[in-house]
């Protein structure tokens, strides 16, 4: 029988160097506060392990060597991929030799501390370090006597690794104000998935329920193989809304039906975990979008609603009175006519042509040689045209003389 079923190594972010080497770190300035002599153990480890420099397996090796001599194991967010087999895109055979004994298993709760940690959290929490320095402790190089010296300020247990230090380390900046860096951020919801109490047992079906919300759904597919008494088995889910493509990966296994009633159940596990991380992440990143909308909405409002005001009192600014219009006619038609504004202004007006002008008072003088001179008042109103007629009378001899 054969596995076709892909490690999580494809699923899951692989371990780098660097983050391997910060556990190590970690690990040893632990070690170095409270238990000296499994510091120097750890140490000795170190010269005997120089590849854990350059390579990621051998650097995994040497911290597992470290944890084995008594420093507790730190928990790792990012799931080691040797730990939980499953399946990426691109299946990958792997033979099974033999069929493991029939073992159920009940339905896997998702790991809380992997639900319950914020995106920005992945990384190992600093190592607790006491204020007070052994007064006893040896001291072996002079970084340890420089390091001794600030351990009230900061810690710094990587300068003690001598002939192990890792290569390209640096002192580390000062840990980041955690609540301001992630005070904008949602935090990572906890997705869950409810069953009515009594629904849900141990089997298959049981297994593949647990990885499904309200509403969703997977596909399980059974093909028997050519040639071979086997089958392949593919569960390929239904990428939930706004599911990312990478995070909605198949299981596949293949082998012989008596193999999968062993191995199925299973290799539900892996499934399941990484079933839940994918549906975290969807929620995650909805509510980051949704939070962002919703800024950029606020501030659209707020952009709107300063400058309406001013908008409304330019457009009642820039709109003009509407003009009137005055048609004046005057006896002789050839007498001389004067128009002048309020403000002293003159605007020329023929005899019994209109002519447009702005609203206001007017002051209109016809005058023409033996007649006498006349001057009245007038108003234009908007909107409307102003009939005037001016006849003037013929003046006296005796004026005239």
């Amino acid at each position: 029988m054969s596995n076709t079923a892909t490690p999580l190594d494809d699923l899951f972010a692989a371990r780098t160097l660097a983050d391997v080497h910060t556990d190590l770190k970690d690990v040893m300035g632990d070690l170095k506060v409270k238990n000296l002599s499994l510091w120097e153990e750890a140490r000795d480890l170190f010269k005997e392990n120089q590849a854990a420099k350059t390579d990621v397996e051998a650097a995994e090796d040497l911290l597992q060597q470290i944890h084995n001599l008594g420093q507790p194991a730190k928990a790792n967010l990012t799931l080691a991929a040797q730990d939980l087999p499953a399946v990426g895109p691109h299946p990958v055979p792997v033979e099974v030799e033999s069929p493991l004994p029939v073992q159920q298993s009940a339905p896997v709760e998702t790991p809380q501390d992997l639900l319950n940690t914020p995106a920005s959290g992945l990384l190992p929490d600093e190592p607790v370090v006491e204020d007070e320095a052994t007064p006893d402790s040896p001291s072996d190089t002079p970084e340890e006597d420089l390091q001794q010296a600030e351990a009230a300020a900061e810690p710094e247990a990587e300068d003690a690794l001598e002939e192990g230090e890792l290569p390209g380390e640096d002192e580390p900046d000062e840990a980041p104000d955690t609540e301001a860096t992630l005070a904008p951020t949602p935090v990572l919801p906890v997705a869950t998935i409810e069953w009515p109490e009594g629904t849900l047992g141990e089997g298959l079906f049981s297994q593949l329920a647990a990885t499904l919300a309200a509403g969703e759904s997977l596909s399980l597919v059974l093909a028997r193989s050519k040639g071979k008494p086997q089958l392949l088995v593919t569960m390929q889910p239904v990428p939930i809304a706004g599911e990312l493509n990478a995070t909605a990966v198949p299981l596949q296994i293949n082998g012989t039906p008596a193999s999968l009633d062993d191995q199925l159940i299973p290799q539900m596990t892996a499934f399941r975990a990484a079933r839940a991380v994918a549906r975290e992440t969807t929620d995650y990143l909805a509510q980051v979008k949704a939070a962002a909308e919703q800024a950029k909405k606020a501030a659209e409002d707020a952009r709107k609603k300063a400058s309406k005001p001013a908008s409304s009192a330019t457009a009642a600014a820039k709109k003009p009175a509407s003009d009137g219009s005055l048609k004046l006619e005057v006896a002789p038609a050839d007498a001389m006519i004067v128009l002048t504004d309020s403000a002293g202004k003159t605007h020329p007006v023929k005899h019994n042509k209109d002519v447009s002008l702005p609203v206001g008072e007017y002051t209109v003088i016809v005058e023409a040689d033996g007649y006498t001179r006349q001057e009245d008042k007038i108003t234009i109103r908007s909107n409307a045209q102003t009939k005037k007629g001016v006849v003037l009378l013929k003046a006296s001899a005796e004026r005239l003389l």
